[in-house]
């Protein structure tokens, strides 16, 4: 007897049969169904918000408004929170002619292609704004103060100079932010790079992992960023594994945070039965494995559940490659977890954490990857095992291992197992 399961790659599936004997689990997140009507979900939100005034309290007539919107390495439901908040500003006297999207897209290239953006935002949103595309390097920035912890805030002059200030969004597991959503939007989401940089070098303390929010220092120097700008009204959905919307919450950038954590952590966070000789993982389809760089995310967050020295098989497409230049020249350069360790220690640089995650890792397991990107490139830069046929690669697999057991993280980028307390170095290992 075998177990049959399909495993998302891209746009499609990938179909695996386990022998039942070698079967441990799926470790899937918890499923919330969509709401039948998630337009008067958000609507509803927006007309009850959270901690904060209504919108008809904080909007004048006249008045000029921005709309943060996530990029396309997000599944934020833009198309849909967009023109819904849109014609409450419509309604309050803001015309369409004052209102800009921008999209936050962090250190992530700015998105010019037209289609795309089409494909983001929806044909109506296009049709009726203005829309900008950050650029974290080549934007016109206002400083607007030093957080606690010593990161100079330069954030888009779009955003800064409106009389409405909104961030839109969804709340989800975030590897050193703890959670995306909220004050994201803003750092890194519209920031300058040296901004960015400054809190992201954060992400080697021992509390900015995933699913921790509270005295995660990376989050609250964000948070503290935030409140130096002070976004007038937040809207943030959750989403399940369907991309479909579970919840919504408006009002207040942290109050809309948290209330959406408690959404995430029901569906996400895995406790697992054991760790296991062979972890089937796949970040969970496009976009989440839009290129290497995201995809990877989902690896970190599953390894609790493999066995130290044994097997991890990763699903990830990416079909837009490796998608980040920093990360291709630190995992280049350096070729083990220690040196990148201590490169990030001896001076951070955005996108070679990545290279820090990966040789993480690697130390812990043998990494076969089933990918569109050349197998040359998987295997000589990124050290990781091209695979092509994944139900053969088990076979052989099983042949060496007869008892070996296998469990499945079908939607890595979108849960966090927890076999134990996840252990985060940030000093050499000897």
């Amino acid at each position: 007897m075998t177990v049959k399961v399909k495993i998302p790659y891209g746009s499609s599936k990938v179909s695996l049969d386990i022998p039942e004997e070698n079967f441990a689990e799926i470790l899937k997140p918890g499923f919330i169904p969509g709401v039948e009507n998630p337009q008067k979900l958000i609507e509803e939100s927006i007309k009850n918000p959270l901690n904060s005034k209504p919108l008809e309290e904080i909007v004048s007539a006249g008045d000029t408004g921005v709309m943060v919107v996530d990029d396309k390495t997000r599944s934020s439901p833009s198309y849909l929170m967009v023109p819904i908040l849109a014609n409450y500003l419509n309604e309050l006297g803001v015309s369409d002619k004052d209102i800009t999207i921008l999209i936050a897209t962090g250190t992530h290239s700015p998105m010019r292609d037209e289609e795309g953006i089409m494909k983001l935002l929806g044909e109506e949103v296009v049709n009726r704004f203005n829309i900008v595309s950050h650029d974290c390097d080549n934007a016109e920035f206002e400083f607007v103060g030093t957080t606690s912890r010593g990161t100079p805030v330069k954030v888009n002059k779009i955003f800064t100079s409106a009389d409405v200030k909104i961030l839109t969004g969804d709340v989800n597991l975030h590897y050193y932010a703890g959670y995306g959503g909220g004050r994201k939007s803003l750092l890194p989401g519209i920031s300058a790079r040296e901004t960015i940089s400054a809190n992201h070098a954060m992400m080697t303390d021992c509390y900015a992992i995933t699913g921790n929010l509270g005295d995660n220092p990376l989050s609250d120097d964000m948070i503290e960023a935030a409140k130096l700008v002070g976004p007038d009204f937040t809207l943030n959905v959750v989403l399940n594994t369907k991309k479909e919307i579970v919840a919504s919450f408006a009002g207040d950038m942290e109050t809309v945070l948290l209330e959406g954590v408690k959404i995430v952590d029901k569906m996400a966070k895995i406790p697992t039965k054991e760790a296991v000789d062979i972890l089937v993982i796949s970040s969970g389809g496009f976009p989440k494995d839009i290129n290497l760089y995201q995809a990877l995310k989902a690896v970190d967050q599953g390894l609790a559940a493999v066995k130290e020295g044994e097997t991890i098989i990763f699903l990830a497409e990416c079909k837009e490659g490796v998608g980040n230049n920093v990360f291709l020249d630190w995992t280049l350069k350096y070729r083990t977890y220690n040196e990148a360790m201590k490169a990030i220690n001896d001076g951070f640089c955005l996108g070679g954490h990545k290279a820090f995650y990966l040789q993480k890792a690697l130390s812990k397991a043998q990494i076969y990857v089933k990918s569109s990107m050349d197998p040359k490139e998987l295997e000589e830069t990124f050290m990781l095992k091209p695979v092509d046929d994944v139900q053969s690669l088990l076979q052989k697999l099983l042949n060496e291992n007869p008892e070996a057991k296998i469990s499945i993280f079908p939607y890595g980028n979108d849960s966090l197992a927890t076999l134990k307390k996840r252990e985060v170095v940030t000093k050499l290992v000897h």
